[in-house]
């Protein structure tokens, strides 16, 4: 029997949610660092400081969304397929207990 595919509608959302929400406190973070840049101040120390944790965070969280991902049927915690890596090809989870691949909507860049 062939495996079910099937798209995950909701993927799409979740990391623009998370990835955006921390993009909009990691630009106030630098408005405040960059107008404060010639008093290094507290102001400024903070702001870096906030700046440096919440892309690092952003970092990881990106790396973490896009290589791990969560049967929407077992909760089975899967790792990108192989096939899924190559430049082109969508991004998709597959799922032994379930037999399903998840389509995320997302392709690998060719970049």
């Amino acid at each position: 029997m062939p495996r079910e595919i099937l798209p995950d509608l909701d993927f799409k959302w979740r990391p623009i949610r998370i990835l955006g929400t921390l993009l909009v406190l990691d630009t106030v973070a630098f408005y405040f660092l960059w107008t404060h840049f010639s008093e290094f101040d507290r102001v400024f120390y903070v702001s870096t400081a906030a700046f440096v944790v919440i892309t690092s965070v952003g970092l990881t969280l990106q790396h973490l969304i896009f290589t791990r991902y969560r049967c929407s049927r077992c909760r089975t915690l899967m790792y990108r397929t192989a096939e899924s890596r190559a430049p082109g090809q969508n991004l998709v989870f597959y799922c032994p207990n379930c037999d399903v691949e998840w389509d995320t909507g997302f392709s690998q860049s060719s970049a």
